[in-house]
């Protein structure tokens, strides 16, 4: 048996980033499990890149990422011999009278600093865009593009200088939640603790059954695209941009090419059935992809779009989508960190931030978080 002062189950972006602050904090010994290798692509924290943004439609979401943005990423930005965050600015746009509408309210509440444009000022400035002549549209200068594989390079890097016990490919099996200590079976061993963070993604309602009816499963397709007009696509030309439509399953994001691939095209889908997470090998949607490539004809304006290649990701997330952030009710020693996919990626270090101070408090230092804090509650 193993006993340490505190133990992470999931080694995605976020628990990495929970178990760097916790070591940080002064917590001695700190063991990260994760049952798979770090940067498996069963999750959602792998891949080349992801969008950031402080465009939401909640203020409290806008004001976690001017957080995020002023503190948490330029703390981990200064562990990393590489940037972390390339800001470019980018665009969100949709009919004005659909659910846009909740993002330039929940944007003007916030205090972010945001430009509002028309279609033709965006195709201006960003040639490869071609919006519908009837979407609004506004330019936020502190998106850019965040490099998720990077990130987690380098918060495994620091893990490894902090001395925290990495333990890849270890399955646990159960928590068992004692009165002197928090026992953790996996199937190479027991380790013991007085502090759990559950950071498991699509595993989590699995180890703890309670959150079962706050989670669900979504299987997704991403597609990397290829064309004529692959010089107005690379990064430095084309700006990461989300498309917010009316009505569920109506939200498109891209990204610039980072590489040989292509741009990063995905559709936000959050209805239907929960998905296995178990079921490991999956092939992409085609359906999904033959949207993508319909979408992407009008908005890039090329009628001669192909797929370079396809990725496929797990989302785990909340009926309303917010983040669970919360200390379970009936042992409040084990703190769960879940929902997070779609939109979770940009917030990874405040959210680790977040999950050790509820690790190791009542309270955290983040005011926005601590203003709201309901809406992160297990049982919201």
């Amino acid at each position: 048996m193993s006993v340490y002062d505190a133990v992470v189950i999931g080694a995605g972006g976020v628990g990495l980033a929970t178990a760097w602050r916790l070591r940080e904090s002064g917590i001695s010994r700190v063991a990260l499990v994760e049952r798979f290798d770090l940067g498996h692509t069963h999750g959602s924290s792998h891949g080349s890149a992801r969008v950031t943004r402080s465009t939401y439609h909640h203020p409290t979401y806008v004001r976690l990422m001017a957080e995020a943005n002023a503190e948490a990423w330029p703390r981990l930005e200064r562990e990393s011999e590489q940037p972390l965050v390339h800001r470019t600015g980018g665009y969100l746009f949709g009919p004005g009278e659909g659910p846009f509408g909740a993002y330039i309210k929940a944007v003007e509440a916030g205090g972010v600093e945001v430009e509002h444009l028309d279609p033709l000022e965006v195709n201006r400035r960003c040639p490869a865009l071609h919006p519908d002549l009837d979407d609004a549209a506004i330019f936020d200068p502190s998106s850019g593009v965040v490099f998720a594989r990077r990130t987690l390079m380098t918060l495994r890097r620091r893990l490894e200088e902090l001395g925290v016990d990495v333990l890849e490919n270890t399955r646990v099996t159960d928590i068992a939640s004692g009165t002197k200590a928090i026992s953790i079976t996996t199937e190479t061993g027991t380790l013991e603790t007085e502090r759990l963070v559950v950071t498991a993604g699509p595993w989590a309602s699995r180890l703890l059954p309670q959150l079962s009816e706050r989670l669900s499963v979504r299987r997704q397709t991403v597609a990397f695209l290829g064309g004529a007009k692959r010089a107005l696509w690379r990064m430095g030309t084309l700006t990461p941009w989300v498309w917010i439509g009316d009505g569920d399953d109506l939200v498109y994001y891209g990204t610039p090419a980072i590489d040989a691939d292509g741009p990063k095209v995905g559709h936000h889908q959050v209805s239907g059935g929960s998905d296995d997470p178990n079921v490991l090998e999956v092939e992409p949607c085609e359906a999904t992809v033959r949207r993508i490539v319909e979408r992407m004809s009008r908005l890039f304006d090329a009628r001669d779009l192909r797929v370079n290649k396809t990725e496929t990701c797990i989302y785990t997330l909340t009926e309303t989508e917010d983040f669970i952030l919360d200390r379970l009710p009936e042992d409040p020693r084990i703190v769960v960190g879940a929902g997070f996919s779609g939109h979770g990626f940009k917030f990874v270090p405040l959210t680790g931030r977040i999950l050790a101070e509820l690790t190791l408090g009542e309270t955290t230092t983040v005011a926005a978080f601590e203003a709201d804090r309901g809406r992160f509650r297990i049982g919201a």
